[in-house]
């Protein structure tokens, strides 16, 4: 219903899908938390839906940016689950709070960006340039106060979680926080540059890598990686490791586990090539 009601063309079909989302699903069965309502959609099942839900919800205002800032200390924020992480015992988030934040994450980063660039191209000193620089402030505003203050304990927090098959949901949610990063720091690339690689070349589980968790993983290198050939030579280098240390040939009778191997090197690539636009040369110099 939510899939169809939400992503229906007509205006009024999405506005009672809307309605009835706020009022019915939200407010009534789910006392108003959001966390509670995405526990009842399954995300680990439907993800694209409960990420549409949430979207929904900030564009039609039901969650403001108040109300998002206060939600960090009701749901347990990015933050207080990035201090615990670096303890003896951490505690992990849900797949239900992990998809929460990395979507509220990265719709404010994005707005961010685009506000930003609306403010830029509109002049100095026009109403368009201070409206737009206001909007893009609170968005960025709001996106430190959820995250981490530190980027190493951000990438330690999701490293706990990515790192093992019990949180992978999880910590594939929390990958695509990556992408929220500020890269001009060097600290904070070298330590995204050291997780990624650590994730592309890990060899207990191979299993585990889902095609989303491994787009999931390119699409962080992506952002990591400065230059093509530095995004070519750490995937391109990786995989031929895995190969290496796998030991894997073209030959009949592969077992099982050779195959799931050659899937998880293929994927890698496949996703690899997907985002080289036609015409580029996508082997290093």
């Amino acid at each position: 219903v939510l899939r169809r009601g939400l992503g229906d063309r007509s205006p009024p079909v999405k506005a009672a899908c809307l309605e009835m989302l706020r009022k019915v699903w939200l407010e009534d069965e789910s006392d108003g938390l959001v966390t509670e309502f995405l526990s009842s959609l399954d995300v680990e099942k439907n993800p694209a839906v409960a990420e549409e839900c949430i979207k929904e919800l900030v564009d039609c205002g039901h969650l403001r940016l108040t109300d998002i800032i206060d939600s960090t200390s009701k749901l347990g924020g990015l933050r207080n689950a990035a201090k615990e992480s670096s303890s003896d015992s951490p505690a992990f988030l849900s797949s239900e709070k992990a998809l929460y934040w990395r979507v509220i994450c990265q719709k404010l980063s994005r707005e961010a960006a685009t506000r930003s660039d609306t403010a830029a191209n509109a002049g100095g000193g026009s109403a368009v340039e201070s409206v737009a620089a206001a909007a893009a402030g609170e968005r960025l505003d709001a996106l430190e106060d959820i995250l981490p203050t530190d980027a190493g304990e951000l990438l330690s927090l999701i490293k706990i979680h990515a790192i093992g098959r019990e949180h992978a949901f999880a910590g594939e949610q929390l990958l695509s926080l990556v992408s929220c990063m500020d890269m001009a720091d060097a600290t904070c690339r070298r330590g995204a540059e050291a997780l990624v690689q650590q994730l592309i070349r890990t060899t207990t589980d191979e299993e585990l890598y889902s095609d989303s968790f491994v787009r999931a993983i390119v699409s962080s290198a992506r952002h990591v990686y400065a230059t093509a050939n530095e995004l070519a030579e750490a995937i391109l280098g990786a995989v031929e490791e895995l190969r290496e240390e796998w030991q894997l040939v073209i030959s009949e009778g592969t077992s099982e586990t050779e195959t799931l191997r050659w899937e998880r090197c293929l994927r890698l690539l496949y996703l690899y090539f997907e985002g080289i636009p036609v015409g580029s040369n996508p082997a290093p110099s």
